[in-house]
């Protein structure tokens, strides 16, 4: 009995096979063309929804931390901009 050899897929592989099911191939014809199981593509398509959500979920987290970051810097350029006033009229504002 031949010990069966585990395929591995790449990531850009699955999305280009996904994406031509989702753009209105039948899951049939993408499975004959790539020599795929219906099954396969199932799994990949429910997959890609999650990478998706991942994605997204994780855009609005770094935009969060530029933005704390920004803020920081500018609150210092404030605070510094205040001294430099204070210093140069020695009146408090």
């Amino acid at each position: 009995m031949k010990k069966r050899v585990r395929r591995r897929f790449t990531y850009e592989f699955k999305w280009e096979v996904v994406k031509q099911y989702l753009d209105g191939m039948s899951r049939s014809e993408v499975s004959k063309k790539y020599g795929l199981t219906e099954k396969e593509i199932d799994r990949w398509s429910q997959q890609s929804r999650v990478w998706d959500l991942l994605q997204t979920n994780k855009k609005p987290l770094e935009r969060l931390r530029q933005l704390q970051k920004e803020n920081k810097q500018l609150k210092r350029e404030n605070r510094n901009l205040k001294k430099l006033m204070m210093t140069r009229f020695k009146q408090p504002i």
